[in-house]
């Protein structure tokens, strides 16, 4: 009798210290994602959910501000996002969300009546340091600016996005502007490679300029050929440096 009344002591001392719920495991309440501003596409919602899943478990601390800049064209498609900011710091959520926006597409109600002037900027890169120019381009233009909540395993996350737009002629005019300083690396590239050569010392159309000075000039404005040859006064004169001895 008495060993029978041991074990029920037990048993119940058990259940007095076993915590409710599945398996005794503490269990989050599922809080919906809340948006404030910009009402992004429900899928592009449920993959941040995710990412917030995967991760808030493993995250040491309970709150997260993350700050994307989207860029959009106008289509509505994503070109490019960036990750401004995030607080505390942490890559694997970082990358997990900027993947999960690259995937988005912007509802064309959100990019509807945004026009991008035409404005000057003057521009400078290493390649052409000391030649300075004026360049039209196409600004990105905001169209929207919003915040969406995301909670999982009791870490917070506050997503801020502003989406950009970026029109094709912009992308165009920088896709120009970038051959056009490829064109003229390689050509200089020639160039300093044309003067250590006896080519350096054979006249040019102009005086005191080399013959090395006009083939460059060729070059440039073939889109970074450098040309064979080149049509002086008295004929066809060579410009194939490689031929001669470097000094």
């Amino acid at each position: 009798m008495r060993p029978m009344l041991a074990i029920g002591l037990l048993c119940c001392s058990m259940l007095a210290f076993t915590p409710l719920g599945c398996g005794g495991v503490d269990e989050y309440p599922h809080v919906p994602p809340r948006e404030r501003g910009l009402s992004l596409p429900e899928r592009t919602v449920a993959r941040l959910q995710e990412c917030a899943d995967e991760y808030a478990p493993k995250l040491p601390s309970s709150s997260y501000k993350l700050s994307f800049d989207v860029a959009v064209d106008a289509h509505g498609q994503v070109l490019e996002v960036a990750t401004d900011s995030m607080q505390p710091f942490n890559g694997d959520v970082a990358t997990c969300m900027t993947l999960a926006l690259r995937a988005m597409s912007v509802p064309a109600s959100v990019l509807e009546t945004r026009q991008a002037p035409l404005v000057s900027k003057s521009t400078q890169t290493p390649a052409s340091r000391g030649l300075l120019g004026t360049v039209w381009i196409l600004p990105a233009v905001v169209v929207a600016v919003g915040e969406i909540i995301l909670v999982a395993a009791g870490v917070t996350f506050l997503v801020a996005l502003t989406v950009r737009l970026v029109d094709e002629a912009a992308k165009d005019i920088e896709d120009v502007i970038d051959e056009d300083e490829e064109a003229k690396r390689e050509c200089d590239r020639q160039y300093t490679e044309c003067l250590e050569t006896p080519l350096a010392d054979e006249d040019g159309s102009v005086w005191d300029h080399t013959r090395c000075h006009m083939c460059r000039q060729f070059c440039t404005k073939n889109g970074g050929a450098w040309p064979s040859r080149v049509k002086l006064i008295k004929g066809y004169k060579s410009c194939q440096y490689w031929r001669g001895k470097k000094r």
